[in-house]
């Protein structure tokens, strides 16, 4: 009879459906979902390479991931690798130290374009110093056919604009009359990458749409699934998103819909600082979908400051009402486990300066608020068994309308992020998010501050009723408590309480 009660019990428990649907589909794991299914209905789950590998990562690194990521995080709905930035320049033959070894990944302190690679129409094709099967004009098809294979998708990065070593030797565009030097402006680039010359906006979209034609074709011709697009969401002193940026996204989006996979996937990435004005006409005017968009600069492992946990909890409120099916804000990647340096040859792997306290507030944040879910390290045990937490992903997959609960509140905290930012933040913040089953609700409370607080929401703001079955997915405690008066729930110093509710009659 215990057996039985607890049966049911979980039966009713929103995750059942959540693990039914894995095992049913267990067989279709292993391939990529059909090319016209739309792009980012739910935001995804996958690997970036960036902040472990750098830009040097090489084949070998990738398909030793895609190994772990295929028996380890596919099972449970992880099906992207984003290639990130330079995987089209060949690794340093130079000294190992030194600004051009730190740097040239992306044309700082120097012009080393010499090292890029491109074929005969000015598109960036991989280095075959770091990915040998793309020799003999294989390009990233046998990679691509690999991955596959294992059930995984691939995203490739580029920066806007055209190549330097294109306009350098005035190559012909793909498709049409015109040549690489006849649509480039020189005297405007990405601020942070030199690797290419912006594209003229001169008739509108028309240059940066016969190019950005060119590099999808070539890009479906490899059988990649997805685009990274970089320096084109938010603003800087430097960068008129009404210019450059705005343009590049809608003549992008634009091809893409024109091709052979018109739900190809946008994963658009930052020249700036966000803008929320930006991303509700994007969404909204210019009815950009098939995307996920940044809405802070990168996230390293800082508790505060402008790559900080911390600043995320100033901004993500704002893409309420914006973020949704088909276009979902993104809190960047996470930098949990063994992280790399940033622009080095060879990235000084150290561990994570996050505790393991604050990596759970990460995870809690991502998946109430439904950002994509990109891990720096998939080898880590530790980190691996909490993204890999069913509950936790039922949550940023199949909830819906996330919000604050309440604003938040009590004392504040700094941010230490440049002035363009929120100066500080509430300490204790509170997300609910509706379930499939009726009357389920994901709850999510934090508490940014230095001492460990009882934290407390109503039942009737949740819409809760009679028993309710509550289950606290990190410290894996169920309990069943009638809904009266307040639920109140201890959360450490950093820390996060991530729950489901729901009632335990069905609805």
């Amino acid at each position: 009879w215990i057996l039985f009660e607890s049966i049911q019990l979980f039966m009713h428990h929103p995750i059942f459906l959540f693990v039914l649907l894995l095992l049913c589909s267990s067989q279709s794991t292993l391939q990529v979902p059909d090319s016209l299914t739309p792009a980012f209905n739910k935001p995804f789950l996958g690997w970036d390479t960036w902040c472990r590998y750098g830009w040097i990562i090489n084949e070998t690194q990738i398909m030793d991931n895609a190994q772990v990521m295929a028996a380890d995080y596919v099972p449970v709905g992880y099906r992207w690798i984003v290639l990130d930035i330079s995987w089209y320049r060949n690794p340093n033959s130079g000294p190992m130290n030194g600004p051009h070894s730190q740097n040239k990944y992306c044309n700082r302190f120097g012009n080393f374009s010499s090292d890029l690679n491109v074929d005969e129409y000015g598109r960036f094709v991989p280095s075959p110093t770091k990915f040998p099967s793309s020799k003999q004009g294989n390009s990233f098809k046998p990679l691509v056919d690999k991955l596959h294979a294992m059930g995984i998708k691939l995203a490739l990065h580029i920066i806007r604009g055209i190549p330097k070593p294109a306009v350098d030797r005035n190559l012909p565009v793909h498709g049409s009359t015109l040549r690489a030097a006849e649509i480039a402006n020189k005297s405007s680039e990405c601020q942070f990458c030199h690797d290419n010359y912006d594209i003229k906006t001169k008739d509108g979209m028309k240059f940066m749409k016969a190019y950005y034609k060119s590099v999808v074709e070539q890009f479906q011709s490899w059988g990649v699934d997805g685009i990274k697009m970089d320096c084109v969401f938010g603003t800087t002193a430097s960068l008129d998103w009404n210019i450059y940026g705005q343009t590049d996204i809608q003549a992008m989006r634009e091809v893409i819909k024109e091709s052979k996979n018109p739900n190809m996937a946008l994963i658009l990435s930052q020249g700036g600082n966000a803008n929320v004005k930006r991303a509700r006409e994007l969404i909204f005017k210019d009815k950009v979908d098939g995307i996920t968009f940044r809405n802070a600069p990168d996230y390293w492992d800082y508790w505060q400051g402008q790559n900080s946990l911390v600043l995320r909890f100033a901004v993500v409120a704002d893409y309420v009402g914006i973020s949704g099916p088909g276009h979902w804000q993104c809190n960047d990647m996470l930098p949990l486990g063994t992280v790399g340096g940033n622009y080095t040859d060879h990235p000084p792997l150290r561990k994570t300066r996050l505790t393991h306290t604050e990596a759970l507030t990460t995870l809690s944040l991502w998946s109430i608020v439904k950002s994509p879910i990109q891990p720096c390290d998939l080898l880590d045990e530790w980190t691996k068994e909490k993204l890999t937490n069913l509950d936790m992903i039922f949550i940023q997959q199949e909830s819906s309308n996330p919000k604050p609960l309440r604003k938040a509140w009590g004392p504040t905290i700094p941010t230490k992020a440049p002035k363009q930012f929120p100066a500080t933040v509430p300490i204790y913040h509170a997300w609910i998010a509706d379930l499939p089953q009726p009357g389920g609700k994901a709850l999510a409370m934090f508490n940014l501050g230095e001492k460990r607080e009882q934290m407390s929401v109503s039942f009737a703001s949740m819409g809760l009723k009679g028993e309710v079955n509550i289950y606290n997915i990190w410290e894996n405690k169920a309990q069943v408590t009638p809904a009266q008066g307040n639920f109140t729930v201890e959360v450490e110093p950093h820390g996060s309480a991530l729950l489901t509710l729901f009632p335990a009659q069905p609805v």
